[in-house]
């Protein structure tokens, strides 16, 4: 139920300081209930409307676990460990919840719509949260169809538990209609659950899905569609009205969609949806992967939209699923645009290898190898030209069925609005023949106004244009002895060809887009037709040959950059990849290159640079590029550095590599040696251990007294022999380990040419030299603290760090202490003592950051029978001098401390203790010199 906001665990105890005394307390409020305001959305009116509503349950005040008719208002900070039930009346009745400003609802059992209709508001427009998860249902799921979930606002984020979505269904379970009219929604369904819609298993169809406003996410789960059907469930009606929306399938699932069947999709109200199929073979708008026949898809209408859809491995981007057919009982894809609507729909199937057997899904229909099914492009509404690009080519068809079939498509209506025809050489309009400025022109008389093609003047006096180029790097292109244009106007004829040249590119170019400004009425419009960079007429000039009308252009060129590969004492050879377009990611490939004897591959360097790369990962090309074949004995690791981690605790970070062969193995491990004793780290421990472009990093916590004792590391293999270890440069290590501490990385660093590096690792050093004198550690290593290293100004800056208190001590508390954890982690901590006659668990106590008191910080409590400790722990490096607010009260009086761990080490340099002197200086410096390094600031 109700969570406070601080949580309780036991922590350590350590140094102490007693600064004073302290106390704390907020008054209640009596005042009768409010009226709140809150934003309203509907279907008719996606505009928001404020409403005032009188009556409500304050959850802050009291939190039924079933709401029935009427308002419930989330007022503060709320937790549920329970499933909240929503109970209406009946199926027409409404439950309201409306969330208050930046308060959260945390639901850790979901919420679940029983009969009637949950809807959601915001206080203002998208303030307030929701966090709604389950371990045996939907995030927020329903057990009625004929229940209903509205959510007009605010930040809602769903996960669904195992077979169940994030929101919608559990397992076989119902779907009521689901409506979104504003806000920012992420819903992730759990293993075999869509994203939004269906649990696993449930063949009825639901109602329907609808998103008129607001931005949505949906992530299926393993073999779940990100909208629509769970594994072996079908899928409702799915509507688009507006908004933006990203909808991701799993495994087998589809992005948008589901199993057997569904009903309608529909897209339009000037929506954006992007959808991406499984990665086995779901479809991006349609069916999973399968072997079966898909049925009743009614129909998918797309009108005033914009809708990208990137198909699985072998699936139709709109259709079938991987090895799935169409009966002939199907549906239909609807495309439908009326004139200043727009529509821009990317349609990419995908591709799947079977026996070296490229596969690809067809844009609109079938998935790969299917060679029946039913013709889903079946009705392009209304006269309009339909403009199909294949990987950047035009393609121009008389049968657009066919066209939509190819691989990838890109389809964009012509909004010209005269455009009325449609043949072989694209789109044409009925007035074409006159000035686009002036309109001068008699068509029934065949006659038009004449063009001048050197100064481009009408014969109505207007001329003047600009071309902007984009895709090229200045260098890249030149302009030749006519200033790089040329253009040709013949009168009579269309308004003319620019030809702008490309003199110093080597390389392959494609146009990606071309648009102009219409001089009519101002838009900015596509071509309607283009051709190619092309050097049929000079082959050491090439250029782009384009229809201009007369006006600004714009035109987006693709620079194509080669790859090779380098097999790097190997033998064989690997096909070339084609040109991949500049800037575009790229997934290193298998090596197809046998490795010479003794070595196996390890992956592939890129030009100069050091990293190697395992094959399936992504890069960014831009430029042309030699991946060279990487070889490397087996049974061996590589230690490439040794390095320091400074967050709420120093670590050692050691970036290490295996070879293939090392990481099949399930026993292997790094061996870690200090002080004679053995510990073994694993390459899973997720606590220990990341992954950065095939580099292993290991990451050891080291207590500030033994930033000077050595740390072994070796490798070691399932059987438990040591593994050879080698620098990056490929010498063995002596015994095959590698020896490290943070002394040894301060002493090297001291020497860096940045200079707030060497700043900090001399601070560093000190602070560990300062730390094991003071807490008396025993390293085998003697040190002598040397004041004459720190500024002499460092007691003079107490007064910027001072302790700070404020109100008035509550009844009970005799004194306040301030105190530092040093051995483990950067902890400051507060302790307040009491006299008896309060109970320390009636003190009321929360923590803020100073500069941002609305910011709750999460800090650990500690009860004593007269005392409660406050603790925040893990400070990083940078943040030493943050201030925080400690506050407790109690009854009318409330008490609040300001300090932070600064506090402590600067009260430390006045003791008497000269070990302690001499800890309070080192950290004051290693903060300061911390705080410069990592923000430029220049402090010390």
């Amino acid at each position: 139920m109700k969570k406070k906001r601080i949580r309780i665990i036991s922590v350590l105890i350590s140094v102490m300081l007693v600064v004073g005394n302290a106390g704390a307390m907020v008054m209640a409020d009596d005042d009768p209930q409010q009226p709140v305001t809150y934003i309203y959305r509907d279907s008719e009116d996606y505009n928001t409307k404020q409403r005032e509503c009188t009556a409500y349950t304050s959850l802050s005040e009291t939190m039924p676990t079933t709401w029935t008719d009427g308002f419930y208002f989330l007022d503060d900070n709320v937790e549920y460990d329970e499933p909240i039930v929503i109970q209406a009346s009946d199926n027409d009745a409404t439950v309201c919840l409306i969330l208050g400003d930046g308060f959260t609802l945390k639901a850790t059992e979901g919420i679940i719509v029983k009969t009637g209709k949950l809807a959601v508001y915001t206080q203002s427009d998208d303030s307030g949260k929701i966090i709604a998860s389950s371990s045996d249902n939907a995030g927020i799921g329903f057990d009625s169809r004929n229940a209903d979930f509205y959510f007009a606002g605010g930040v809602l984020i769903a996960q669904g538990a195992a077979d169940c979505a994030g929101i919608g269904g559990k397992a076989d379970g119902p779907v009521g209609d689901i409506m979104f009219y504003g806000g920012t929604v992420t819903s992730k369904g759990g293993a075999n659950g869509a994203g939004i819609g269906a649990g696993k298993g449930n063949r009825s169809y639901y109602e329907y899905i609808n998103v008129y406003r607001g931005e949505v996410t949906a992530i299926g789960g393993q073999d779940g569609a990100g909208i629509g059907g769970g594994k072996e469930s079908s899928a409702g009606n799915m509507l688009f009205q507006g908004g933006v929306i990203n909808a991701t399938g799993k495994g087998l699932a589809p992005g948008v969609g589901g199993y057997y069947q569904f009903v309608m999709m529909q897209f339009g109200g000037e929506c954006e949806v992007f959808a991406q199929g499984g990665d086995q073979g779901g479809a991006a708008y349609g069916f999973a992967a399968g072997d079966y026949t898909a049925s009743v898809l009614a129909s998918v209408n797309i009108y005033n939209s914009k809708v990208t859809g990137f198909a699985g491995p072998g699936a139709a981007c709109f259709g079938a699923g991987y090895g799935v057919t169409l009966d002939e009982t199907s549906g239909f894809v609807m495309i439908s645009a009326n004139e200043m609507e727009v529509l821009d729909i990317t349609a990419i199937a995908g591709e799947s290898e079977i026996d070296g057997q490229v596969l690809a899904g067809q844009a609109f229909g079938n998935g790969a190898g299917v060679e029946t099914g039913y013709p889903s492009v079946n009705s392009i509404s209304n006269p309009v030209a339909v403009k199909v690009g294949l990987e950047g080519t035009l393609v121009l068809e008389d049968d657009r069925m066919e066209a939509c079939k190819e691989k990838i498509v890109k389809i964009q209506l012509c909004d010209h609005p005269d455009c009325t025809t449609y043949t072989d050489r694209g789109a044409y309009h009925m007035k074409e023949r006159y000035c686009p400025y002036c309109k001068g022109t008699d068509l029934s008389a065949g006659q038009a106004h004449s063009f001048d093609p050197q100064t481009h003047i009408c014969i109505c006096g207007r001329q003047g244009y600009k071309v902007t180029v984009i895709g090229l790097e200045t260098s890249e292109w030149s302009m030749s002895s006519d200033e790089g244009i040329h253009i040709d106007y013949s009168a009579g004829d269309a308004p003319g060809n620019l030809y702008y040249f490309l003199d110093s590119i080597d390389r392959e170019i494609v146009v990606k887009s071309a648009t102009y400004v219409d001089p009519e009425d101002g838009q900015t419009k596509d071509f309607t037709q283009w051709v190619l960079v092309t050097d049929e007429y000079d082959p050491s000039n090439r250029y782009i040959n384009m229809w201009m009308p007369a006006s600004d252009v714009t035109f987006e060129i693709a620079v194509m950059m080669n790859l090779s590969f380098d097999c790097n004492g190997g033998t064989g050879g690997m096909d070339e990849p084609d040109p991949i377009e500049r800037g575009t990611e790229y997934t290193l490939p298998d090596c197809g290159f046998t490795a010479p004897s003794g070595m196996i591959f390890a992956g592939w360097k890129i030009g100069d640079s050091d990293e190697i790369l395992p094959a399936g990962e992504k890069i960014t090309v831009d430029t042309d590029l030699t991946l060279v074949a990487q070889w490397v004995e087996a049974n061996q690791a590589t230690i490439k550095s040794g390095n320091v981690d400074f967050d709420g605790c120093i670590r050692l970070m050691f970036r290490m590599n295996f070879s293939p062969d090392l990481l099949s193995d399930s026993g292997l491990c790094v061996e870690v040696e200090k002080h004679g004793d053995t510990t073994y780290v694993y390459l899973d421990d997720t606590s220990l251990v990341s992954q950065k472009n095939g580099d292993y990093y290991i990451s050891l916590p080291v207590p500030i007294p033994e930033f000077a004792d050595d740390v072994t590391i070796r490798v070691v293999d399932g059987t438990g022999t040591t593994v050879k270890l080698v620098t990056s440069s490929g010498e063995r290590l002596e015994n095959d380990s590698f020896t490290y501490s943070v002394m040894t990385y301060a002493e090297n660093k001291q020497n860096s040419e940045d200079q707030n590096m060497a700043t900090l690792a001399k601070a560093l050093y000190w602070y560990g030299v300062a730390s094991q004198n003071y807490f008396g550690y025993d390293s085998g290593k003697t040190f002598v603290f040397d004041e004459s290293l720190f500024p002499a100004s460092i007691p003079t800056r107490l007064e910027e760090f001072k302790y700070v208190k404020d109100g008035e001590c509550p009844d009970g508390i005799e004194k306040t202490t301030i105190k530092a954890y040093f051995e483990s982690d950067n902890t400051l901590s507060i302790t307040f003592y009491t006299d008896g006659s309060v109970p320390v668990s009636d003190y009321e106590i929360i923590v803020t950051d100073h500069d941002d008191p609305s910011n709750d910080v999460n800090a650990n409590l500690l009860y004593g029978s007269r005392k409660v400790s406050v603790e925040v722990e893990n400070i990083p490096a940078p943040m030493l001098g943050k201030a925080y607010d400690f506050t407790i009260s109690y009854g009318d009086k409330t008490y609040t401390i300001t300090a932070s761990p600064m506090t402590y080490a600067l009260t430390s340099t006045k003791s008497s203790n000269v070990d302690r002197q001499h800890l309070g200086i080192a950290f004051f410096c290693y903060y300061a010199a911390a705080y410069d390094y990592f923000h430029g600031n220049g402090q010390i």
